[in-house]
């Protein structure tokens, strides 16, 4: 994870430094103009998180179908490709008269407009639903008139801004003017300021709804406020123009890289989670059968200097303690047991819970001799471990039993093995419990 992090780190900072370097070759003696090359790099980056974005949000929300309102947070980000393709046509188009740069100005602030408001209005849906969510569990009728709600901003928004545009000359909105003198394109900072009011009721709305306990309600939060900062910035675009404009998009681009952070470390994280269920007992957090047996299976076909000694261990009487004081108990010594165990055994030994009161041990590299005194010191550390007035508090003394299959020669299978450690084990509780049997087996090849 922290190469993942370092990357995205080294990512932003060559991005950076190839935009500055683009911007300073196109530096005039009087005023400093930000190349369109660069506006065309941030805009297609913005596209680019956005879809990522959209990808890694429906992840999340295919992994957990009972959130809807991770669903709706996904759709923020996919209403804004609308706006941004639109934008990079209008980038692309050249400049022929004053009234052509001014309407391409004035374009850019439509499309810009409307890309806020449908994520403002988005976000909005998917924190009310979150809401709702935490309350009760949603209906099929209601998840059906939110999507239909969620069209506004997605499709209905988009269609409004395109012939609000110079596409359509009739209804076009002016939200700049260009003058010729200065080459200036100064907009309507109403507008700027009913987006910033918008964002920050909706920061303070995140913040109160979700108390910042979720990662990606943070990042959303993140979003929010550095919204409110590149909003506050286009303010001073009478006075700054080009600069501060490219500055608030690259601030933009920023956030948004924080949330795709966020959204991997997410992902990544239930990855790991997912698989150390695959692997691992839930409540002793020991490898469970599965992860025994495909290692074993996997020593087997490797060469050791010397054997593999495959024990299995089994509380004794374990059935009178739990008829006796109950599971909760039962479980109480079974964490007892493990704790002693593994303060007996090396990193390298496998430890593994194949049901119940059983567990499973693998010792690589190993003599015979060796493997029947270390079971001889493992039944006697647990019979002292839970001896009584004991530090894990078990109410009677507790003893194991252990069955070995020990193999150095020949090809084996692993059910072969496992069946002569039962054997073993039989034999040891034949024998009166607590003890060790190890059982050398004979070289046996596959058919």
């Amino acid at each position: 994870m922290r190469k993942l992090n370092n990357i995205i780190l080294i990512s932003v900072i060559i991005s950076g430094l190839l935009i500055f370097i683009n911007t300073v070759l196109y530096i005039e003696v009087d005023e400093m103009r930000i190349p369109q090359s660069t506006y065309l790099i941030v805009i297609i980056a913005i596209f680019f998180i956005d879809i990522i974005a959209f990808m890694f949000i429906q992840m999340d929300f295919m992994s957990n179908n009972s959130s809807f309102s991770t669903f709706i947070l996904s759709l923020t980000f996919f209403s804004s490709l609308v706006y941004l393709t639109e934008t990079i046509i209008i980038i692309q188009q050249p400049i022929k008269p004053v009234l052509s740069v001014q309407m391409k100005a004035n374009d850019t602030a439509i499309f810009y407009l409307f890309r806020q408001c449908s994520f403002i209005f988005l976000l909005f849906i998917a924190v009310v639903v979150r809401k709702i969510e935490d309350a009760k569990r949603l209906g099929k009728l209601q998840k059906l008139i939110i999507c239909l709600i969620c069209l506004i901003p997605t499709v209905l928004f988009p269609i409004y801004a395109h012939n609000l545009s110079s596409y359509n000359p009739q209804y076009t909105l002016m939200l700049t003017d260009y003058t010729n003198i200065e080459g200036k394109a100064i907009w309507d900072i109403s507008y700027i300021n009913i987006l910033i009011i918008m964002w920050a009721g909706l920061a303070y709305l995140i913040i109160s709804s979700t108390k910042l306990n979720f990662d990606l309600w943070n990042s959303m939060l993140i979003i929010c406020l550095s919204a409110i900062v590149y909003n506050f910035f286009l303010l001073f675009l009478d006075k700054y123009n080009l600069s501060i404009w490219y500055t608030s998009r690259v601030i933009e681009v920023l956030s948004k890289l924080f949330v795709i952070g966020s959204l991997m470390l997410n992902v990544f994280t239930k990855l790991k989670i997912a698989n150390n269920l695959a692997i691992r007992d839930p409540m002793t957090q020991l490898y469970n059968r599965n992860y025994f047996f495909e290692h074993l299976n996997e020593l087997l076909i490797k060469k050791t200097d010397k054997g593999i000694c495959v024990m299995i261990i089994d509380l004794d009487n374990f059935k009178k303690i739990n008829d006796t004081w109950g599971h909760h108990v039962g479980d109480m010594v079974i964490m007892a047991i493990i704790d002693i165990i593994k303060n007996n055994i090396h990193n390298d030994v496998i430890l593994a819970r194949l049901g119940g009161e059983e567990f499973g041990l693998i010792l690589k590299n190993i003599e015979v001799n060796e493997a029947s005194k270390f079971g001889g010191r493992l039944c006697e550390a647990v019979r002292e471990g839970t001896a009584e007035g004991n530090k894990y508090n078990t109410p009677r003394v507790t003893t194991i039993s252990i069955g070995g299959a020990y193999i150095y020669n020949g090809i084996f299978l692993s059910s072969q093995i496992t069946r002569t450690a039962d054997k073993a084990l039989y034999d040891v509780k034949h024998n009166g419990r607590n003890g060790c049997i190890i059982k050398i087996m004979k070289s046996q090849y596959r058919n």
